[in-house]
């Protein structure tokens, strides 16, 4: 499982999988769990933004702020409040327990 928290600790988000799996040309859906404090719930919207980035060259190799790496922004989808539209889908293991 993979972890990340928000610099304020009022988000969290959990993952299964870090990999994107690609069969037939269908990705499929990346799936895991954002805990969201209680702080924040009633007073904010709360959006997602996956983003891939793709390094060539090493860090080492990064010099006077040139970095060698492209992002690439592939998803944005509002997470609370839950939008009308949402459809639901299965749970996974991770997001039961």
């Amino acid at each position: 499982v993979y972890k990340k928290t928000s610099s304020n600790q009022l988000l969290t988000l959990y993952l299964g999988s870090r990999e994107l799996v690609a069969r037939k040309g269908v990705i499929e859906p990346l799936k895991g769990v954002l805990y969201i404090d209680s702080k924040i719930i009633n007073e904010a919207k709360i959006y997602g933004q996956l983003t891939l980035t793709f390094r060539y060259g090493r860090e080492d190799e990064e010099v006077m702020g040139l970095k060698f790496c492209n992002e690439a922004v592939i998803a944005l989808q509002q997470f609370w409040p839950r939008p009308v539209t949402a459809e639901t889908e299965s749970l996974t293991p991770l997001q039961v327990g």
